[in-house]
């Protein structure tokens, strides 16, 4: 059965280092900076309670038991089940190189980190969709295996950066 699943136009412009590119064209950086800030910024009550994080596998061809994910510039067929969560995570940083490109490093538990490693090993080339508060923030793609317990994601803007950090951990933190 083909399900449809519909995000907000929020694509980022997310560039997995240590092994990943990006999926989604350079203009649409505003929007996903946008996506990012509003996801960031929940009312009080709902910050107390955990922000919900999801990595999904994903490609761009149509295969059984995968759910189409329309974008605006075409589609991806996404697992309906999350691979990683919020569960797996132990860090989330907001970093800048010297140059000034923002990124997002997010470090991974122990056991988040062996499911990393074996994710990016046995679907190597394919995509991660990562959202958070059901907003679409970045699609890496696993360009080979990610071992080091960590992803590190480019993102459009230290204030995206600042914003995904907070969003998952919280005003003020840099770990969940």
């Amino acid at each position: 059965m083909k399900r449809t699943i519909f995000f907000p136009a929020l694509i980022a412009t997310a560039v997995l280092l240590a092994g990943c590119e990006t999926t989604a064209p350079a203009q649409k950086a505003a929007a996903a900076n946008n996506a990012a800030v509003a996801a960031a910024q929940p009312a009080a009550s709902q910050q107390a309670r955990a922000t919900q994080v999801f990595f999904r596998l994903a490609q761009t061809e149509s295969a059984s038991g995968l759910s189409e994910l329309r974008l605006s510039d075409g589609s991806l067929w996404v697992l309906p089940q999350p691979v990683l969560s919020r569960a797996d995570l132990a860090s989330v940083e907001p970093l800048q190189t010297e140059k000034g490109q923002a990124l997002v490093r997010f470090g991974f538990n122990q056991t988040g980190a062996r499911k990393l490693s074996e994710l990016s090993r046995r679907y190597q080339g394919k995509l991660l969709v990562l959202t958070i508060a059901d907003n679409l923030v970045a699609v890496p793609r696993m360009r080979e295996p990610l071992t080091q317990g960590a992803m590190v994601v480019t993102v459009a803007s230290s204030e995206q950066a600042m914003a995904i950090a907070r969003a998952i951990g919280g005003p003020g933190s840099n770990s969940q």
